[in-house]
């Protein structure tokens, strides 16, 4: 009976020493002192809880894994009104905290790690979170702050590192992320552009290791059907296939002019414009610098496909074409002068193939 030493303790304070009845039963203990009862609920091990009801404060205990917490929650004519507090029995630290306006969660709200640091903290109104909220790390150091509007996210949310460093921030619209509104930072504070952040005109889907320059395609196929052109045209300097070498690739095959001019070559581009020459031309997000990308270039946009993918059709652009189809690239196969690579974004599979094959085609560049 030890245990019901603290809840008898509580009880003094609303008895001021009046008389009282008990009655019992297998499963609950009812001590009745004038309007006030207290309930003690019959549970494992011989370990009861108590609870008191009266016009003033309601206690109740809980037990989560090992550890025994002691809840006190404000009454006014029987509706939570006031100071809610949930404790940890043995070392009195605080869990919850926060307060009820007619039975519904209103003002400031914080809960609490084992330690006793905010875990998190916020203001409520109506019984949904509403203005400012802040999330912590265990360390102390804040890890989100968000502005609620009616419980959803609304307007700039902040997001930090373990050290307390800014690690990237979005604006949200009624609960949703605006697209676009990501800026991401290095620890040291430097902006950086994950894989599938939209930045300088396109989707990024490569990045050197420091984060700072990269790869971004367009959000958009610029055909289905064109040729790599050129075929049985000797074409030097064009067989780059590392990253890096896609933008060289291109000029060098702009340049060599496989038109439909020299028709002294039957099979250089049965289609007309190549597909060099799209990338080339193009002027998407009022950049000039487009290319066709290299082998290796291209295989990157197949392995971050499905990133590219969201945040293309997000911005109201396509998907990447999984069928038959494959995509070209700008490197010619060293050997001949019939072939150049493609890749298929169904499986990845990369092939040299011959240059009058109509693929899809979709522009990169650098910043």
């Amino acid at each position: 009976m030890r245990n019901l030493v603290p809840i008898l303790l509580v009880l003094v304070v609303f008895c001021y020493g009046c008389g009282q009845k008990v009655s019992t039963d297998d499963d609950v203990y009812i001590v009745t002192v004038d309007d006030v009862e207290v309930l003690f609920l019959k549970e494992s091990k011989s370990r009861f809880s108590g609870i008191i009801r009266s016009e003033e404060l309601v206690s109740d205990y809980y037990e989560q894994g090992s550890t025994n917490f002691i809840v006190e929650t404000q009454y006014l004519n029987g509706v939570k009104n006031g100071l809610h507090e949930i404790r940890n029995e043995k070392n009195g630290l605080l869990a919850l905290e926060g307060y009820y306006k007619n039975g519904l969660r209103d003002s400031l709200w914080t809960s609490y790690y084992p330690n006793g640091k905010p875990r998190e903290q916020g203001l409520c109104e109506n019984d949904k979170k509403h203005g400012w909220e802040k999330e912590f790390y265990e360390t102390g150091n804040i890890s989100s702050e968000v502005t609620n509007n009616k419980g959803k996210w609304d307007g700039e949310a902040k997001f930090y590192y373990p050290n307390g460093v800014l690690e990237h921030v979005a604006q949200y619209k009624n609960g949703s992320k605006i697209p676009l509104s990501n800026i991401y930072y290095s620890e040291y504070g430097d902006i950086i552009h994950p894989i599938g952040s939209f930045h300088a005109g396109g989707i990024v889907f490569w990045l050197d290791e420091w984060g700072e320059h990269g790869l971004v395609c367009d959000i958009v196929d610029y055909a289905y059907n064109a040729d790599f052109g050129c075929c049985l045209i000797p074409i030097s300097g064009a067989d780059g296939i590392e990253i890096g070498t896609g933008a060289q690739n291109t000029q060098v095959i702009v340049n060599a002019d496989c038109s439909d001019s020299h028709s002294e070559y039957r099979l250089q581009n049965i289609r007309g414009i190549t597909a060099a020459v799209l990338c080339s031309n193009s002027r998407s997000s009022g950049y000039s610098d487009w290319f066709l990308p290299s082998k290796n270039e291209l295989n990157q946009m197949y392995l971050n496909k499905l990133k590219i993918n969201s945040t293309a059709l997000s911005l109201g652009g396509s998907a990447f074409s999984t069928g038959a189809i494959p995509y070209w690239s700008s490197s010619v196969d060293d050997g001949d002068d019939f072939s150049a690579w493609l890749q298929l974004f169904s499986d990845g599979k990369q092939n040299n193939y011959t240059r009058i094959f109509p693929c899809n085609v979709r522009a990169v560049r650098a910043f």
